[in-house]
Protein backbone atom coordinates (compact mmCIF):
# COMPACT_ATOMS: atom_id res chain seq x y z
CA UNK A 1 0.00 0.00 0.00
CA UNK A 2 2.90 2.40 0.69
CA UNK A 3 3.89 2.46 -2.98
CA UNK A 4 0.33 3.03 -4.23
CA UNK A 5 0.31 6.72 -3.21
CA UNK A 6 2.55 9.77 -3.55
CA UNK A 7 2.06 13.47 -2.80
CA UNK A 8 -0.95 13.58 -5.13
CA UNK A 9 -4.58 12.58 -4.64
CA UNK A 10 -4.14 9.50 -6.83
CA UNK A 11 -3.81 5.88 -5.73
CA UNK A 12 -2.55 3.12 -8.05
CA UNK A 13 -1.34 -0.28 -6.87
CA UNK A 14 1.91 -1.36 -8.61
CA UNK A 15 2.22 -4.87 -10.04
CA UNK A 16 5.59 -5.35 -8.34
CA UNK A 17 8.06 -3.26 -6.31
CA UNK A 18 11.81 -3.69 -6.80
CA UNK A 19 14.64 -1.99 -4.89
CA UNK A 20 17.73 -2.20 -7.12
CA UNK A 21 21.15 -2.23 -5.46
CA UNK A 22 23.04 -0.56 -8.31
CA UNK A 23 23.01 0.58 -11.94
CA UNK A 24 23.49 -3.00 -13.17
CA UNK A 25 20.21 -3.99 -11.50
CA UNK A 26 18.44 -1.02 -13.10
CA UNK A 27 19.79 -1.99 -16.54
CA UNK A 28 18.49 -5.55 -16.07
CA UNK A 29 15.06 -4.21 -15.01
CA UNK A 30 14.85 -1.95 -18.07
CA UNK A 31 15.74 -4.87 -20.34
CA UNK A 32 13.23 -7.20 -18.62
CA UNK A 33 10.38 -4.70 -18.69
CA UNK A 34 11.05 -3.86 -22.34
CA UNK A 35 11.17 -7.50 -23.42
CA UNK A 36 7.98 -8.31 -21.50
CA UNK A 37 6.14 -5.09 -22.31
CA UNK A 38 5.61 -4.27 -18.63
CA UNK A 39 5.64 -0.57 -17.68
CA UNK A 40 8.56 0.52 -15.50
CA UNK A 41 7.84 3.29 -12.99
CA UNK A 42 10.90 4.93 -11.44
CA UNK A 43 10.27 6.30 -7.95
CA UNK A 44 12.44 8.50 -5.80
CA UNK A 45 11.01 9.94 -2.61
CA UNK A 46 7.36 9.81 -3.72
CA UNK A 47 6.72 13.53 -3.26
CA UNK A 48 5.20 14.13 -6.71
CA UNK A 49 1.97 16.08 -6.56
CA UNK A 50 0.93 15.03 -10.08
CA UNK A 51 0.96 11.22 -9.74
CA UNK A 52 4.09 10.76 -11.87
CA UNK A 53 5.60 8.26 -9.42
CA UNK A 54 2.59 5.92 -9.62
CA UNK A 55 1.60 3.15 -12.00
CA UNK A 56 0.46 -0.45 -12.28
CA UNK A 57 3.73 -1.82 -13.68
CA UNK A 58 7.05 -2.55 -12.00
CA UNK A 59 7.77 0.16 -9.42
CA UNK A 60 11.52 0.78 -9.15
CA UNK A 61 12.33 2.31 -5.76
CA UNK A 62 15.51 4.34 -6.34
CA UNK A 63 15.35 6.16 -2.99
CA UNK A 64 17.73 3.93 -1.05
CA UNK A 65 20.78 3.09 -3.12
CA UNK A 66 21.31 6.13 -5.35
CA UNK A 67 22.26 8.87 -2.87
CA UNK A 68 25.84 9.52 -4.00
CA UNK A 69 27.12 13.13 -3.98
CA UNK A 70 30.54 13.75 -5.59
CA UNK A 71 32.00 17.25 -5.72
CA UNK A 72 34.62 17.22 -8.48
CA UNK A 73 37.70 19.42 -8.64
CA UNK A 74 36.59 20.97 -11.95
CA UNK A 75 33.53 22.56 -10.28
CA UNK A 76 30.99 19.94 -11.35
CA UNK A 77 28.88 17.82 -9.04
CA UNK A 78 27.74 14.27 -9.78
CA UNK A 79 24.52 13.36 -8.00
CA UNK A 80 22.62 10.13 -7.54
CA UNK A 81 19.02 10.38 -8.73
CA UNK A 82 17.63 10.11 -5.19
CA UNK A 83 19.70 12.79 -3.50
CA UNK A 84 17.30 15.21 -1.86
CA UNK A 85 17.80 18.94 -1.41
CA UNK A 86 17.76 18.66 2.37
CA UNK A 87 21.06 16.76 2.11
CA UNK A 88 22.51 18.57 -0.90
CA UNK A 89 22.10 22.25 -0.01
CA UNK A 90 24.22 22.29 3.20
CA UNK A 91 27.02 20.32 1.51
CA UNK A 92 26.90 22.59 -1.54
CA UNK A 93 26.95 25.73 0.60
CA UNK A 94 29.95 24.46 2.59
CA UNK A 95 31.88 24.11 -0.68
CA UNK A 96 30.85 27.46 -2.14
CA UNK A 97 28.23 26.05 -4.52
CA UNK A 98 24.73 27.44 -4.87
CA UNK A 99 21.59 25.53 -5.79
CA UNK A 100 19.85 28.08 -8.05
CA UNK A 101 16.33 26.61 -7.92
CA UNK A 102 14.47 25.87 -4.73
CA UNK A 103 11.44 23.60 -4.87
CA UNK A 104 8.81 23.97 -2.19
CA UNK A 105 9.75 20.69 -0.50
CA UNK A 106 13.25 19.72 0.67
CA UNK A 107 12.52 15.99 0.30
CA UNK A 108 12.18 16.19 -3.50
CA UNK A 109 14.78 13.96 -5.14
CA UNK A 110 17.03 15.26 -7.90
CA UNK A 111 15.66 12.64 -10.32
CA UNK A 112 12.05 13.67 -9.70
CA UNK A 113 13.00 17.33 -9.75
CA UNK A 114 14.51 16.99 -13.22
CA UNK A 115 11.96 14.56 -14.67
CA UNK A 116 9.08 16.85 -13.72
CA UNK A 117 10.82 19.91 -15.24
CA UNK A 118 10.77 21.61 -11.88
CA UNK A 119 12.54 24.96 -11.59
CA UNK A 120 11.29 26.26 -8.27
CA UNK A 121 10.81 29.91 -7.50
CA UNK A 122 13.84 31.29 -9.39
Amino acid sequence: MAYSTDGSMFQIEPFLVVIPANEKDVTALVRYSSQNKIPLIPRGNGTSSNGSSLGNGIMVDLSRNFQKIDFLEDGHVHLGCSVNLENLIPLANDRGFRVPCLPDHSQHSIGGWISNDFGGRY
